[in-house]
């Protein structure tokens, strides 16, 4: 809406003025524009400097007789120069700060291009990774940047502390939770530990815990370190493949910092972790015959909290849901409570058998399961809108017969009317323009479908661009016909290229 109010603001003063000057901040590169403005519509010579990627906003103002445009260019980046990389290679430094040979600096901020590499660095091991961006201007609106890295040394994974444990191995934490010493140290997954952590002491029953990463110390070795040859967490054939690959892959893209940490010269970064256990509870579940214990307990805590009364009455309320989700509807949850130890006492009931009413001729499961259900009904109305009903849908109602122990599911399928794209019509009688709907009518007629009518809308924008119909545009009518079972849709372009 802009450009079209500023184009016709310029073309109004165009034709009121004997002459229009273009200035600019910096000197526009390639540019032909001031024989353009003499032979051209000027008002589509507004329209091709705004589509400049390098133009940063245009003014437009009166100077005696004189229309000027005064056109605020970015600044253009000339050269890029990584110094002092080895690992990562200079196109990928480019692309992680965003700044590219050729192409405006659009709202640059040094400081957090430089932030964000060492965070690249960090997740990789470099711990110590130092950055500097520097942009120096030049003349005629270019400038250089220059990044200087010193990477440091690689860090390797050392042992985990996790102080304020007491009740488990430190050890027994650190191979559930994936932190491998000898592997190369990676920032996320070290954070991502803290709640695999948390979530491994709730299984032992400290539901209460409470697990913080407070970071991470690099510390150079005083021994040999050969872990990072064979990095392992697990035992057996699996573990020995899998600690024999990290080694061998440590060895090949880090050669220079395995063998220091082989000879003990090298560097390796410890995770610490402040851990205060909690409480530990011990809860068990009696009468449960259709669900395991282990979904049960993702039931429980699938909201997380401490144990207080809210806890056990949402705990009941989650499994009680639960049972009748799956056609246990008389199923009834209590618990009892006393310290460090929870029971859950489940009645599950007679599970109550499904009945099915209605047009849907489908294969349902002989008990109710409210999830099997809605999935067979959802496949139902995929299917038919794959057909072309677009407006199918399903009315449904249950009703509970507790004496018969049933559920029984009225199902109505309404198809609806079958909607079809019958044909796509050009009016005109250009012969490139014809061949673009003759590929797109080749496959009528079909189900109505976006993804068609945007096939149209791409090739004949690709064509206007392509032969230089900038202003190029068209219309649709759409006429509407109505068949027995079907509504059928027929669309009429017409096509108005426009000056070339």
């Amino acid at each position: 809406m802009k450009m079209i109010l500023l184009c016709l603001l310029f073309f109004a003063l165009s034709t009121s003025f004997s002459d229009v000057i273009i200035e600019s901040n910096y000197p526009l590169r390639n540019s032909n524009f001031l024989e353009f403005k003499k032979e051209e519509d000027l008002t589509l010579l507004l329209w091709a400097l705004q589509n400049l990627k390098d133009v940063k906003d245009i003014k437009i103002s009166v100077k005696g007789k004189d229309t000027v445009i005064f056109v605020e260019r970015y600044p253009l980046v000339e050269k890029v120069e990584v110094k002092g990389n080895w690992f990562a290679g200079d196109d990928e430094i480019k692309n992680l700060i965003g700044v590219r040979e050729g192409e405006p600096l659009i709202e640059f901020d040094p400081e957090n291009a430089s932030l964000n590499l060492k965070r690249f660095y960090r997740e990789r091991g470099f711990l110590n990774a130092e950055v500097q961006i520097e942009i120096k201007e030049k003349e005629g609106g270019f400038l250089d940047v220059v990044v200087r890295i010193n990477e440091g040394d690689l860090y390797f994974m050392g042992y985990p502390i996790f102080e304020g444990l007491k009740s488990v191995s430190w050890d027994r934490v650190r191979r559930d939770i994936g932190i491998i010493p000898g592997t190369v140290f990676n920032e996320s997954a070290v954070r991502d530990a803290q709640e695999k952590a948390s979530s491994f002491l709730s299984r032992l029953g400290f539901y209460e815990n409470i697990v913080y990463y407070r970071g991470s110390k690099g510390k150079e070795l005083k021994k040999p370190f050969p872990r990072v040859l064979f990095p392992s967490s697990k035992g057996g054939f699996r573990g020995i493949l899998t600690s024999f690959l990290h080694g061998f892959t440590n060895l090949l893209t880090h050669p220079i910092a395995t063998i220091k940490a082989l000879t003990g010269k090298g560097k390796i970064a410890v995770p610490e972790y402040s851990v205060i256990e909690g409480r530990r509870f011990r809860i068990s579940f009696e009468g449960n015959q259709y669900f395991e214990e282990s979904r049960l307990r993702e039931l429980i805590f699938k909201e997380g909290g401490g144990i207080d009364i809210f806890f056990l009455q949402r705990a009941k309320n989650a499994v009680e849901e639960a049972y009748g989700e799956k056609g246990f509807l008389d199923a009834k949850v209590s618990y009892s409570y006393s310290e460090g130890e929870i029971i859950f006492f489940i009645e599950e009931g007679e599970r109550y058998k499904l009945r099915v009413k209605g047009n849907l001729k489908e294969d349902f499961p002989p008990y109710y399961d409210r999830k099997a259900v809605d999935e067979i009904i959802q496949e139902a109305v995929k299917k038919l809108k794959k057909k072309g009903y677009l407006t199918a849908r399903v009315n449904l109602r249950e009703e509970v017969n507790r004496q018969s122990k049933e559920v029984i599911v009225d199902v109505n399928l309404k198809k609806g009317r079958k909607v079809l794209i019958k044909d796509i019509l050009y009016s005109g009688k250009d012969r490139e323009i014809q061949e673009i709907f003759d590929k797109v009518r080749a496959d009528l007629p079909a189900v109505l479908n976006e993804k068609i009518l945007d096939s149209v809308e791409r090739r004949l924008r690709s064509f206007f661009t392509r032969e230089g119909y900038l202003e190029g545009s068209y219309s649709v009518e759409v006429s509407i016909e109505e068949k027995e079972e079907a509504t059928e849709l027929t669309y009429t372009y017409r096509v108005n290229k426009g000056p070339r």
